[in-house]
């Protein structure tokens, strides 16, 4: 009555991409009906080490190789409901199942370590390229901001020429119309005394002369 671990033997499966591989597994079962394992079945181990075999590989059959090693908790599952469906009638319940170890053929193994191995190159190449696409960008950057720097510098040099220019320029122009100006108020003044003369006395005889 109590727990037993029942070794399956390796038996070759084909899975649904048509590889075939060979599983060995590991059932644990318990007699839960002394009577029914007794007089139920003539050999109720052997006959539960081949019901697992054959719902082993009949859930292999429905599964791909990648899925196979990757849905391990799966396959498990299955094969305990399997086996539990028909071991009732024996007196055995099945507790678990486990997969102790899966066994593609020599070119499948070694075809999967070289999609590893390219898996491995592809991530390596893919850093590279996005290490080498981020410095580019650096560098990009760098020579945006400089010329931004150096269009800012040549702005602000042109303003201050155009101020520099600007300021000049009015400055002239104010001098300029300080000494018309000037000029004018000297002739204006020049008139003046020149028609005050004119209405001194012999004013007209000068302007004659």
């Amino acid at each position: 009555l109590k727990e037993q671990a029942l070794i399956i033997p390796s038996r070759s499966a084909i899975t649904k991409d048509n590889v075939r591989i060979h599983c060995i597994g590991v059932l644990y079962y318990k007699i839960v009906d002394p009577k029914a394992a007794a007089y139920g079945c003539g050999n109720p181990v052997f006959a539960l080490s081949q019901l697992a075999q054959t719902s082993l590989r009949s859930v292999i059959g429905k599964l791909t190789l990648d899925e196979t090693f990757h849905e391990r908790n799966m396959v498990n599952s299955l094969v305990v409901d399997a086996c539990n469906d028909a071991a009732k009638v024996w007196g055995i319940t099945c507790l678990r199942h486990e997969i102790r170890e899966i066994q593609p053929p020599d070119n499948v193994l070694h075809a999967m370590e070289m999609q590893m191995e390219a898996e491995r190159k592809k991530r390596v190449d893919i850093l590279q390229s996005e290490g080498e696409q981020q410095a580019l960008i650096n560098r990009a950057e760098a020579q945006k901001r400089e010329v931004i720097l150096r269009s800012e510098a040549q702005k602000m040099q042109d303003v201050n020429i155009a101020e520099g220019k600007a300021a000049s320029t009015r400055i002239q122009a104010e001098a300029s119309r300080d000494a018309a100006i000037a000029a004018a108020e000297g002739e204006a003044q020049a008139l003046e005394r020149i028609a005050s003369a004119t209405d001194a006395e012999g004013g007209d005889a000068a302007m004659q002369f």
